[in-house]
C-alpha cells in the first residue's frame, strides 16, 4: 500500500507512529534486491574478480537473448521523430525485432531524471512547477543547456571521475590532503573547461614532479603498491590505465598467460601471454618515484616523479625476500610494446609514448563513450563497461560459432557504439557534447513505466531503467527537499560546502571541534549508504534491510523534518508552518519537494484525513514530510 496509506493505518488506528512503518519500508528498500544475482563459482582465474566474472556471464546471456530475438527481414523504418542517430539506431532495431518502446516520460519524470543525471541533485518544488507549466516546445533542450552550464554539473562530474580514479588522501601515506586537493582541482578544472579528454588523460599518464605542487601525478601515486616490489606498482598502474582509458582489465595476465584461463571470458586476452603484459607494463619501467618526508617525523610523505633516460622492465627483484603477490617473473629486462597493437616507443620517454598510443587508439574513444552511456542509460553497450573483449567487436569478423560465445558479437548495438565513437572524436574529445547528444535523444526521454518484457527493455533500451541514488545524491536530496543545508569545511577547499557531491574524497567531512559534530553524522550517513572509501571499501549502491533502519533513525535526516530549530532555521516545515498555506497546498509543496510531482489523489486524501494535532500543526507537517522522505520513490532516479 502507498506509504501515506500505511502511515494513516498505523497512526490513526492507534498504533505506533513513525517506527511502525519499519516493515513496509524495509520491503520497499529490499524490493530492488531482486535485480541482484547470486554468486557463481570462480573456477578459473584467481586474479579475475569473481563479481566481474559473474557480470561477464550475465552479459553473455544478454548477448545470446539479443541474438535469439533478431527477426531477419526487410527494414522499413520511418524515423521521422528521431532527434539524432542514437534514436535511429535504437528505434530502428526495436522496429526490426518487434519490440514496442515505452511511451514518453512525463515532464516531472524527465525533469527529475535529467537533473539527477547531470547534476546529482533533485529539482526544487519551484523548478517542478515552472517546468511542468511551460508550453515552450524547446523547454527540454533549454533545461539541458542550463544543467550543462551549472556549477552543480561541474561538482557532479568531478565526483564521477573521482569515483573512477579514487585518488584519496587516505591511500596509505602516499597522497595526503595536499595531493588529494590538487588532484581534485585538476579534475574539476578539466570538467569546468571545454578541454580535450585526450589532453587530460595525457597529463595523467605523463604526470611528473612534486605531488604536493602538481595535481596530475597523484593519479600515478594512487597505483603505487605498499611494501611490494616496484614491478607490482608498474603492473597496478598499467591495469589502471588499460581499465580506465581502454575499458580492458589486464590484471589477470599480469599473473599468468591468458590461455587456459580466459577462453570463456575474453577471447582477446585469452591469446595474450604474461610477457605481453610485462612489455605493456614496461612503459612505466623508466619512471622513478621518490617518496620524500614533509614533516620531521616522516609521518607524511609526498612523491617526486621523474623519468630515466634508459632502462626496461626487469624480472629481478630488488629484495628477493619480498616477492609480492604475483608469481615469480622470468626473463627480461623487457622493452615496451603496446599490448593493443604491438607498437614500440619512438622516443626515450616511454610514458609520453604510452600516452600518445593510448589517446590516439580508437578504443580510447570507444571506451569513454561506453562509460558515459552506462552512466546515463544504466547498461553499457558493452557491459560491464570495463570488460571489453577486443576480439568480439566487429560484426564482420565474429568469433567462432562454438561455445561459450557462439558467434556472438559483444556490443549490444555495434553500429551505435561506433557512431558514438566517431562523434566523440569529431567533437575534439569533449565531455559536454557527448552528454548533450545522449540526453537529447528521444530514447533518453522514454518513461520508466513499461508493460512489455523487462528483459527486452534492457536489451533494446526500450524504457528508462531506474537506478538507486548514490549515497551523496541521497544526502543532497534530503538537504534540497527539506531546505536544510549544513555547512561543511574541507581543508584545501576554499569557502564552505553544503552538499556531499562537492566533497573531494570519502574521507570528508572530517571530525570538527564543535560540541555537536555534524560532520560525523554526515560521514556516517554517507558510509551507511555505500559511499565506500576509494581504497579498501568499494562503493555499493545496492540495498539491504539495515538501510531503512539507518535512515529512519539518522540524526542527519530526522531533525531536518522539524520546523524552526537552532540548526535549521529556514527548513521546509518551518516555512510551511509560518505561512498561510492551507493543508492541501502544504501537502502539495511537500510532495513536489521530495518526489518531484504533485501528490496522487489517494496520497492527498490520506494526508488530509490524518488529523492535525491541536497542539502543533508543525508536527503534522513534519510527519507528512517524513513519510514522503521514506517513500521508495524518493531514493530512485526513474
Amino acid at each position: 500500500m502507498p506509504a501515506l496509506t500505511r502511515f494513516r493505518h498505523f497512526v490513526i488506528r492507534g498504533g505506533p507512529t513513525r517506527a511502525a512503518l519499519l516493515p513496509a519500508l524495509v520491503a520497499g528498500f529490499a524490493c530492488q534486491m531482486g535485480a541482484q544475482y547470486g554468486p557463481t563459482p570462480d573456477i578459473a582465474c584467481p586474479a579475475y574478480p569473481a563479481a566481474m566474472r559473474h557480470q561477464d556471464e550475465l552479459a553473455r546471456a544478454r548477448e545470446q537473448r539479443v541474438k535469439n530475438n533478431i527477426r531477419r527481414g526487410p527494414l522499413d523504418y520511418n524515423g521521422s521523430q528521431d532527434v539524432n542517430f542514437i534514436d535511429t539506431q535504437l528505434f530502428s532495431r526495436m522496429y526490426r525485432d518487434g519490440v514496442t518502446p515505452a511511451g514518453p516520460a512525463s515532464d516531472a519524470e524527465f525533469l527529475r531524471r535529467v537533473t539527477l543525471d547531470l547534476t546529482g541533485h533533485i529539482p526544487t518544488a519551484q523548478q517542478v512547477l515552472d517546468y511542468t507549466a511551460s508550453t515552450d516546445p524547446n523547454k527540454s533542450n533549454a533545461l539541458i543547456e542550463s544543467l550543462l552550464g551549472s556549477s552543480q554539473f561541474v561538482d557532479y562530474w568531478t565526483l564521477w571521475f573521482g569515483n573512477t580514479f579514487q585518488v584519496t588522501s587516505q591511500y596509505y601515506d602516499f597522497i595526503g590532503i595536499p595531493g588529494r586537493t590538487l588532484f581534485y582541482n585538476f579534475v574539476r578544472n578539466f570538467v569546468a573547461s571545454s578541454g580535450s579528454y585526450q589532453d587530460f588523460v595525457t597529463a595523467l599518464i605523463t604526470g611528473s614532479g612534486d605531488t604536493y605542487q602538481n595535481g596530475a601525478p597523484n593519479y600515478l601515486m594512487r597505483g603505487l603498491q605498499y611494501s611490494q616490489p616496484v614491478q607490482d606498482s608498474f603492473d597496478e598502474i598499467t591495469n589502471r590505465v588499460t581499465t580506465h582509458f581502454l575499458g580492458v582489465q589486464t590484471t589477470c595476465i599480469s599473473c599468468h598467460d591468458g590461455r587456459g584461463h580466459l577462453e570463456s571470458i575474453n577471447l582477446f586476452l585469452a591469446g595474450k601471454k604474461r610477457v605481453d603484459f610485462w612489455q605493456q607494463s614496461a612503459f612505466f619501467a623508466r619512471m622513478n618515484i621518490l617518496r620524500e618526508a614533509v614533516d620531521p617525523a616522516g609521518a607524511e610523505r609526498k612523491g617526486i616523479i621523474t623519468d630515466a633516460a634508459a632502462g626496461g622492465y626487469n624480472s629481478v627483484l630488488a629484495d628477493p625476500n619480498n616477492p609480492g603477490p604475483r608469481p615469480a617473473r622470468t626473463g627480461g629486462p623487457y622493452s615496451a610494446a603496446y599490448l593493443f597493437g604491438g607498437q614500440t616507443p619512438q622516443a626515450g620517454n616511454w610514458r609520453q609514448e604510452l600516452a600518445r598510443l593510448v589517446v590516439n587508439d580508437r578504443q580510447f574513444a570507444r571506451a569513454f563513450v561506453n562509460y558515459l552511456w552506462a552512466q546515463l542509460y544504466r547498461i553499457g553497450i558493452v557491459d560491464p563497461p570495463s570488460g571489453f573483449d577486443l576480439a568480439r567487436l566487429d560484426p564482420a569478423n565474429p568469433p567462432p560459432n562454438v561455445p561459450p560465445f557462439n558467434g556472438q558479437i559483444q556490443p549490444s548495438n555495434p553500429a551505435l557504439l561506433e557512431q558514438l565513437t566517431d562523434a566523440f572524436i569529431a567533437s575534439g574529445y569533449q565531455l559536454r557534447p557527448m552528454i548533450r547528444l545522449m540526453v537529447q535523444a528521444r530514447a533518453y526521454h522514454l518513461s520508466s513505466v513499461y508493460t512489455g518484457s523487462q528483459v527486452q527493455a534492457e536489451q533494446y533500451y526500450a524504457k528508462a531503467l531506474p537506478r538507486r541514488l548514490s549515497a551523496e545524491e541521497i544526502y543532497d536530496a534530503v538537504t534540497t527537499a527539506t531546505n536544510t543545508p549544513t555547512a561543511m569545511t574541507v581543508e584545501g577547499i576554499p569557502g564552505t560546502l553544503y552538499y556531499a557531491g562537492q566533497l573531494p574524497d570519502p574521507s570528508e567531512p572530517r571530525s570538527s571541534s564543535a560540541v555537536l559534530d555534524t560532520n560525523n553524522y554526515i560521514r556516517d550517513f554517507l558510509g551507511g549508504f555505500g559511499r565506500g572509501d576509494w581504497n579498501l571499501i568499494a562503493r555499493d549502491n545496492t540495498s539491504n534491510p539495515v538501510l531503512p533502519l539507518t535512515y529512519m533513525n539518522s540524526n542527519t535526516v530526522t531533525p531536518r523534518t522539524f520546523g524552526n530549530t537552532l540548526f535549521f532555521g529556514d527548513s521546509l516545515v518551518g516555512r510551511l508552518a509560518a505561512s498561510t498555506a492551507g493543508d492541501q497546498d502544504a501537502v502539495t509543496q511537500i510532495a513536489l519537494a521530495t518526489v518531484g510531482r504533485p501528490p496522487t489523489a489517494a496520497e492527498m486524501a490520506t494526508a488530509l484525513a490524518y488529523p492535525v494535532p491541536a497542539y502543533s500543526r508543525e508536527q503534522w507537517l513534519s510527519d507528512i514530510l517524513w513519510v514522503y522522505l521514506n517513500e521508495t520513490e524518493f531514493f530512485f532516479s526513474h
